[in-house]
């Protein structure tokens, strides 16, 4: 069952219809007083600009009850002096005018375009030029003035902008609302002065008040690439950026204007900007034109398709790791896979690639107290000959065997070091010669790499142990630290 409302919508009918008197020259302010003394008459259980919403949007029908002569409370009280509104009764006309900034001009003014008209008598292609303003830019300053002055959210698709220097009208813009089918029209008789304010005479009929405001118009023009620049290179998120255009443009209570843009489009638009940075669709294809360039071809080693793979490590990190060793008689190195970091690509064939982990290998140099990797892989196998054939590759190009590997318990990664690094050719005969030593039997070299398994990944697979789990803290914590102290001892 859902909650029941705090406030019951008849109760919110009659608190606001017993004071009818606040709402005689329109919807009060979201800071007017008027909303507090309603919400005191009902004990305070909705905020005062919870009500304004209420009422601003209509909800209950309670501007029907508020407006019994009138079909409807007027929307917006236009500031300007210029605007009218004239109502009959089948549409509302609105007449207002936009002033326009020198600076504004100067950016959507009149420039000359070149049009090709086909001539039937002839057959031959003619130019004609016309004045037209800014292509892409002029509606975005047009429609940003229009908000300002009217405040709904028509979705207005402005076909064309005539411009006529020296004729009876010097400038005429027309369009109309996607949603509602209203018509806009600006005028503008004479040319403007060079550094006068372009006053444009504007005109909107239809029926507006009744318009949802579910469209959107289309992100274009310079507006198009400041949002792509916020998303790209100060690497905001969509969300935050719509919060930012609603936060400049939106008062309280309104409902969100056509030309802010949709969590939608604004991810849209980053995925088709770096889509357009990709050098082919399909990313291996690009990774392998990547390798031919003069900066990768010697960092980029291998690449395989169809399993997909790729070794890389760059000339200063081999040089940093050659360097590493000679300044250290137990030289250690540590490696680790981890997923989640790279998308499943598509193949040609229409075969999803299977999940992509990446393989470090990482030296922690205690003289320097820094911690970097010296040898990297993505992979979709994680079998012991996949990584064997990387750490191989990687000792092959002129990497020092480490005198320690430390890890986690992969069997794949621990087979795959054991012959990469060692002179034994498999984990188990490794151990064997491992668990020899230990009795005393010395007929076996010592391996050349040790390997060992991290510390925390081994007291982490112990508490998951059935047995642990069952016990109470006290013996489960006793146990622990004395296996513990049993793997870091050093003698017996």
């Amino acid at each position: 069952m859902p909650r029941p409302p705090s406030v019951l919508p008849t109760d919110i009918i009659k608190a606001i219809e017993d004071n009818k008197m606040f709402f005689q020259s329109g919807i009060p302010v979201p800071s007017d007083l008027s909303w507090t003394k309603i919400a005191n008459t009902l004990n305070n259980l909705l905020t005062p600009k919870h009500l304004y919403t209420i009422v601003k949007n209509n909800r209950y029908n309670v501007q029907q009850v508020l407006a019994k002569e009138h079909t409807e409370l007027t929307i917006e009280n236009i500031s300007s002096e210029e605007s009218e509104i004239e109502s009959n009764e089948c549409k509302e006309i609105m007449k207002f005018n936009i002033v326009l900034t020198v600076d504004e001009w100067k950016e959507i003014g009149p420039k000359i375009t070149k049009y090709n008209c086909q001539n039937k008598t002839f057959s031959k292609t003619n130019q004609k030029s016309y004045f037209v303003l800014e292509p892409y830019q002029w509606t975005n300053v047009i429609h940003k003035h229009f908000h300002a002055h009217c405040g709904i959210p028509c979705a207005i698709s402005y076909k064309r902008a005539n411009v006529h220097p020296g004729g009876n009208m010097y400038l005429k813009i027309v369009g109309s609302c996607s949603s509602c089918n209203s018509r806009f029209t600006g005028e503008m008789e004479n040319e403007p002065g060079e550094n006068a304010l372009i006053v444009i005479s504007c005109k909107y009929e239809g029926m507006y008040k009744e318009c949802k405001g579910t469209n959107k118009r289309r992100l274009i023009g310079r507006k198009r690439d400041e949002l792509k620049n916020k998303l790209l290179k100060e690497n905001m998120s969509a969300s935050y950026i719509q919060r930012i255009e609603a936060k400049e443009i939106m008062h309280f209570g309104e409902k969100e204007p056509s030309h802010i843009p949709t969590l939608n489009s604004l991810r849209i638009l980053k995925y088709k900007a770096l889509q357009k940075e990709n050098l082919h669709k399909d990313p291996i294809i690009s990774i392998s034109i990547l390798k031919q360039t003069n900066n990768l071809n010697s960092t980029i080693r291998d690449i395989g398709y169809d399993r997909f793979y790729i070794h890389y490590w760059s000339g200063n990190e081999l040089d940093v790791y050659r360097q590493y060793i000679k300044q250290n008689v137990n030289s250690v190195i540590s490696i680790d896979a981890t997923g989640g970091v790279v998308q499943r690509p598509v193949l040609i064939s229409g075969r999803k690639t299977a999940n992509i982990f990446l393989y470090e290998v990482v030296v922690m140099d205690h003289t320097i107290k820094r911690q970097y990797g010296v040898a990297h892989m993505l992979s979709e196998r994680h079998d012991t000959n996949s990584i064997s054939h990387w750490l191989q590759e990687w000792v092959k190009d002129g990497a020092p065997c480490p005198k320690i590997v430390v890890m986690d318990q992969p069997l794949a990664l621990m087979s795959a070091s054991v012959k990469s690094f060692t002179q034994y050719s498999s984990l188990n005969m490794y151990l064997d010669v491992c668990s020899s030593w230990i009795i005393g039997d010395n007929k076996y070299p010592l391996p050349t790499t040790m390997i060992r398994n991290d510390f925390n990944h081994i007291m982490k697979l112990l508490s998951s142990w059935p047995e642990f789990k069952t016990s109470s803290y006290r013996i489960k914590n006793f146990y622990l630290r004395s296996i513990a102290l049993v793997i870091q001892s050093k003698d017996f």
